[in-house]
């Protein structure tokens, strides 16, 4: 969350800011990537239509009894059946100077995976964080 302030306010707002890009196999260059591995990426009914990668044999492998691994992210560091089919365990990175402009009034820096932003807006969270702060509470509670 950053400080802003408008002329006459009292105490300045917090803006919620997302500073990365949660990776969804349905992104253009990921389900290209998967794609280009063998892997597919299946919108299911069963799970409010959000997409998923499978191996490419999943199918299959489902019919003979088996229970194949499919994930609702592109990337992660575990999942290793599926790093043959284009599950990626490089992130990306992202420096920020918030010694610097226009970082430097940044009061939360909330770190989380797609757990939270699936649920919660970058706004959202600052004020869950701002309010547990004023509570003398744990914002992670």
């Amino acid at each position: 969350g950053k400080e802003t302030s408008e002329p006459g306010q009292l105490t300045p707002a917090l803006v919620g800011e997302q500073l990365t890009i949660d990776h969804k196999p349905d992104q253009e260059h990921e389900r290209a990537r998967i794609e280009r591995c063998g892997g597919m990426v299946e919108r299911l009914p069963n799970h409010n239509n959000k997409p998923f990668i499978r191996g490419g044999d999943f199918l299959m492998r489902k019919s003979l009894g088996e229970q194949p691994m499919q994930l609702q992210y592109s990337r992660a560091f575990g999942a290793k059946d599926l790093k043959i089919f284009g599950l990626s365990n490089v992130p990306d990175v992202r420096i920020l100077r918030i010694s610097r402009d226009p970082y430097r009034k940044v009061r939360f820096l909330i770190l989380a995976s797609d757990g939270l932003w699936d649920v919660l807006s970058s706004q959202n969270a600052v004020l869950v964080a701002q309010h547990a702060v004023t509570q003398d509470a744990n914002p992670a509670e």
